[in-house]
């Protein structure tokens, strides 16, 4: 909910000048309800930026060139908006992750698993998070006819999205191509289980190298 309206809140004043505050028309207020939106904000940019968050004097200098109380709405509306949408990317991200996959092997020591990567919702997926061009409309009439497969060794992250860490092309019996990240070198980690993967794949009767 957004909260643009300014609020010009008044409070009386006693005989000796102290202001007189009726807790309950506070607790009612917009000015109230406002506040605890402010209140929102910060516990969620805290549950999204924990790293980041060290001391309240963080909130002081994210608010450095906001000088009034409608400054302050309007950069929570603005930046819990951002949340939201930061939120739903990685919902999609794990959705995305999962569909149109199917697991051929798993390396539970290493906590990692082989997908196949059947459609071209998979294949952007791992394109989009690999940087690399296996998606994008560039193999998926290949995938679909069956002329070559894509495999994928991910990990689980804690919020439940599958993580690829190598790209693996198997095309006539043969491994084409293994690669990692922005089509580098798979990483250290990575290795003995690609390896495992490819004898897999291709039932130990095919020569390979990984990158």
């Amino acid at each position: 909910m957004k909260y643009s309206k300014t609020i010009l809140f008044i409070f009386k004043k006693n005989s000796h000048g102290d202001l007189i505050v009726d807790a309950s028309q506070l607790r009612h207020s917009d000015l109230f309800t406002q506040a605890a939106h402010v209140k929102d904000f910060i516990a969620a940019y805290m549950a999204r930026y924990p790293e980041k968050v060290k001391t309240a004097g963080y909130f002081k200098t994210l608010l450095n060139k906001v000088d009034d109380w409608q400054g302050i709405m309007t950069f929570v509306d603005e930046n819990f908006d951002k949340l939201n949408r930061q939120s739903k990317e990685q919902q999609d991200d794990i959705q995305s992750s999962h569909q149109g996959t199917e697991v051929v092997l798993t390396f539970p020591e290493e906590k990692l698993f082989l997908l196949r990567l059947c459609n071209p919702d998979a294949l952007d997926y791992e394109s989009r998070k690999m940087e690399h061009c296996v998606g994008k409309g560039g193999y998926d009439s290949d995938v679909s006819e069956g002329k070559t497969q894509i495999y994928s060794l991910r990990s689980e992250a804690e919020d439940g999205e599958w993580i690829p860490h190598a790209t693996i092309e198997f095309k006539d019996g043969a491994v084409k191509q293994i690669s990692g990240h922005k089509n580098q070198e798979v990483k250290d980690e990575y290795i003995s289980a690609t390896r495992e993967s490819i004898y897999h794949l291709c039932q130990s009767r095919c020569r390979f190298a990984v990158k």
